[in-house]
């Protein structure tokens, strides 16, 4: 059953029903409320129609017709209609009259006499003696020219003897009367059914018999503004009839309602169904003339605003203040010629000034949020945002400027600390596990040492394992080192240290491989002892680094400088050597894991020795430079001067 009232023919019987049921409940409802008005439900009724306000409006309106046609006949010499004599002849209608001069003769009438029992209307009239109405001139009076007054006497024959409207009407007001109960049950039965088939039509809106999916049909698509105004038309051309239309042709009159009802109702219904199409498919706005009308209108706005937008943002902040300027300029021009003999302009001068001033309050507010954001950053605090929900024009792009460089900064610095601890886990968990396999190799070479090789080859190539294995060795123990310096994963001992001492001790430990290589040590240490608060294995650790990088890279025959001084209670420690090779990468970079001065990479090392120093000075508080001009290589390391040592260690 759904279906098929999805199909057209079940939504041309719903539609019909429909109107069928408009049809009844107007009809129906009319008729109800007209008895009702002529008393026929009151006890007891009004059951004759020749006492009714419609038998007595229909007899008026002919009085008024009879009288017009009489006034004819006086300004044309006796000639009267032939139709009118021949329509109101007795034997052709029910209404009776007569008509009386000022004097009450009767000097025209369709019957001798009316009945005195029944009710007798009147109706009065005036008529000019002039057969021209212009030339009655109120100002000149006379006795000739003087109105004349006539009386219409008329009523309905009670007997209704001749068939004509009169009687057409009272058969209708019999049926209506006697079946007034009926109509008014049944009013309501059709008013019941028109609700619940004008919802199945909104239901079955849209939809077809074959298809699940909403479709548009060609109404549908047809621009619903349009559709409203024809539904509104056709209500406008029909409404008339109900008011102006000869209700004395009371079948005609019922057949003409009737007809413009039907024509409401399939309007209303078909503009319904395709509203709820339209709605259903979300495209009633798309649907509409307006639309089709806006929409390039709304395209080519936007357009220009795009432009306009776009021109703002290319000029320069200067450019756009001028521009704010000179229109604020204009408007108080404006404002101080409205203010001339006008008090009200006092009012909007000052109201104008008011609102200046408060635009600049919140261009202050503004200045001083993006103060305080480049501040933070500044200070390093990068979690802070800056507000910008207040705030307006270029200050808002600012602070979304300062944010999203906050966010970035951010962002590269939690990328670089993951990037480290990974490459520190990495460089940790690698060595541990390279470490253990190692051990072994180192003590089975160890062994095969011990062994007697009738075979030279042999023993040379125990000889490069042994050297290999052992420096692979160093390699890893660097590694691991490296790794527990950066993560600060080292247990570190201050104590009271001489310093001029343990750069002696650690020059005199180099001694053999400075002399090896050609390298002349120059020792500078103050007078008096020199003492700082650190832990003197890693700081033995550091000059252990930085001497074997000058016994690898530095040039043979030359000198290496020692410097030891106190200054402004800060002790430095200078090395300087002349490279055996050009310097051809930068100080920051020789800081980096894995980097080596020998690009060639043809001497021993792995490039951590640097990174190892720097990370345990800095474990002791102190600060390790590194600077390269030309071939001279220069490492500084900078401690405070001890001046009274703490008690307590430290763990790093």
């Amino acid at each position: 059953m759904k279906r098929f009232f999805y199909s057209i023919p079940g939504k041309l019987i719903l539609i019909a029903f429909f109107c069928l049921c408009v049809l009844g409940a107007i009809g129906g409802g009319a008729t109800c409320l007209y008895l009702y008005e002529e008393d026929a439900y009151r006890s007891p009724p009004q059951d004759r129609f020749i006492e009714t306000n419609l038998c007595e409006s229909m007899a008026y309106r002919d009085a008024v017709e009879i009288s017009s046609y009489f006034e004819v006949y006086l300004q044309t010499d006796g000639q009267s209609d032939p139709y009118l004599d021949r329509y109101y002849a007795a034997e052709n209608t029910n209404f009776r009259f007569r008509i009386l001069d000022q004097n009450g003769a009767a000097i025209a009438s369709n019957t001798d006499m009316l009945d005195s029992s029944a009710m007798v209307e009147e109706y009065r009239f005036y008529s000019y003696t002039s057969k021209d109405d212009e030339s009655y001139d109120l100002q000149a009076q006379t006795e000739e020219n003087l109105p004349q007054i006539y009386t219409i006497e008329f009523q309905v024959d009670s007997a209704l003897s001749v068939t004509d409207r009169y009687k057409t009407a009272a058969g209708l007001y019999d049926f209506a009367f006697s079946a007034r109960y009926g109509l008014a049950i049944l009013t309501l039965i059709c008013l019941v059914f028109g609700i619940l088939s004008f919802v199945a039509l909104l239901c079955v809106a849209g939809h077809r018999k074959d298809e699940d999916a909403l479709t548009l049909s060609a109404l549908d698509r047809f621009p619903f503004d349009v559709l409203c105004f024809g539904v509104v038309l056709i209500f406008c051309l029909g409404f008339p009839i109900f008011n102006y239309y000869d209700w004395s042709e009371l079948p005609l009159a019922i057949a003409a309602v009737g007809l413009i009802t039907v024509v409401t109702a399939l309007s209303v219904a078909l503009l319904c169904m395709t509203l709820a199409s339209r709605l259903k498919s979300k495209s009633f706005w798309k649907t509409t003339l307006l639309y089709r009308i806006l929409r390039p209108v709304k395209r080519w706005m936007l357009y220009l605003w795009g432009k306009l937008k776009e021109l703002a943002r290319g000029l320069p902040l200067i450019w756009k203040a001028v521009l704010v300027y000179s229109l604020i300029s204009i408007l108080e021009f404006i404002l101080i010629i409205f203010m001339f003999n006008n008090p009200g302009g006092v009012l909007l001068w000052l109201a104008f000034r008011l609102s200046i001033c408060g635009v600049l309050c919140l261009v202050s507010l503004n200045l001083m949020q993006l103060k305080k954001g480049g501040d933070r950053i500044v200070s390093g605090d990068l979690s802070q945002k800056v507000e910008t929900s207040n705030m307006i024009w270029e200050f808002r792009k600012f602070g979304e400027s300062l944010n999203n460089i906050s966010a970035g900064l951010s962002r590269a610095v939690d990328e670089k600390m993951k990037s480290e601890r990974m490459k520190t886990e990495l460089i940790t968990n690698v060595s541990h596990d390279i470490k253990t396999p190692l051990t072994s190799i180192v003590n089975y070479v160890d062994l095969l040492k011990k062994e007697n090789y009738e075979n030279e080859h042999v023993r040379e190539y125990v000889e490069v394992l042994d050297r290999q294995s052992r420096r692979l060795k160093k390699l890893t123990e660097d590694l691991v080192e490296a790794s527990k310096a950066t993560t600060g994963n080292i247990t570190v001992n201050p104590a009271k240290t001489n310093v001029g001492e343990l750069l002696n001790q650690s020059i005199a430990e180099y001694a053999e491989p400075l002399n090896a290589n050609g390298l002349e040590p120059v020792l500078t240490l103050p007078e008096e002892p020199v003492y700082i608060y650190a832990d003197g294995r890693l700081l033995w650790r550091v000059f252990d680094n930085l001497l074997g990088n000058i016994c690898k890279y530095a040039m043979p025959g030359t000198r290496v400088y020692f410097d030891l001084n106190e200054t402004d209670r800060k002790v430095n420690i200078t090395l300087k050597n002349i490279s055996r090779s050009p310097l051809n990468i930068s100080a920051e970079e020789l800081m980096e894991r894995f980097v080596r001065g020998d690009s060639s990479r043809s001497t021993e090392g792995s490039g951590l020795g640097l990174s190892i120093a720097r990370s345990l000075i800095e474990l002791q508080n102190g600060v390790f430079r590194l600077a390269v001009d030309g071939d001279l290589f220069k490492v500084s390391v900078q401690f405070n001067a001890l001046e009274q040592a703490p008690t307590s260690g430290k763990q790093a």
